[in-house]
């Protein structure tokens, strides 16, 4: 089981922190926001995760180069 925590400024004009909590657990991964209690967890299927992924990268429109594979 891994965990990620993903802090971000919630709002610009008033400053507040807030942070997404990323847990793999068997074959789902559970987003959580848990500063906000009436907020339910989302679990996302691995396909569900990866085009979540794919959509942040498209609306992002910034791509990032792979590591080269081989001996250095």
């Amino acid at each position: 089981m891994a965990i990620k925590t993903v802090p971000f400024q919630q709002n610009r004009v008033f400053g507040g922190e807030d942070c997404i909590v990323l847990k793999s657990h068997e074959d789902l991964v559970i987003m959580a926001f848990p500063l906000h209690e009436d907020t339910p967890n989302f679990h996302l299927s691995i396909g569900d995760a990866f085009n979540l992924r794919n959509a942040l990268d498209e609306v992002i429109k910034q791509k990032y180069l792979n590591a080269p594979k081989g001996d250095f």
